[in-house]
């Protein structure tokens, strides 16, 4: 019974999750389609959406509030959403293009990203 309210939590979050994806993509889009703007998504939205969750223009957004413009190309070329990017690992961004130190770099970033979603819903899970 404890496990199946575990499940309909997460679930729940989920949903809300890929709702307010909606919302983070059409930023995204102003974010991307502004000229030269300099304006991102504070790091608190990215926290706030589960990686598994995001398409291709939440991923590129990512990477430019990340200042990582050399990935750009080749995540848009290789179709690169939230679900790839949880599974890509440093060879595959060298594969892709990527020097060493720049898939160490974007590695490192996801890293931190994952660390602040896990202590953003054990925060979540405290408070219910």
């Amino acid at each position: 019974e404890q496990l199946e309210k575990e499940k309909k939590k997460r679930d729940d979050r989920m949903q809300v999750a890929q709702g307010g994806l909606k919302k983070q993509h059409q930023q995204s889009q102003r974010v991307s389609t502004s000229s030269s703007s300099t304006t991102t998504l504070g790091a608190n939205e990215f926290v706030s959406i589960h990686v598994e969750v995001w398409d291709c223009a939440m991923v590129q957004t990512w990477l430019g509030a990340n200042k990582f413009g050399f990935a750009k190309e080749p995540f848009e070329s290789n179709d690169v959403d939230g679900g790839v990017l949880m599974e890509l690992d440093k060879e595959t961004l060298k594969d892709i293009g990527l020097s060493p130190i720049q898939a160490t770099r974007v590695l490192g970033a996801r890293r931190r990203l994952l660390h602040q979603q896990h202590q953003q819903v054990d925060g979540d899970t405290s408070q219910a």
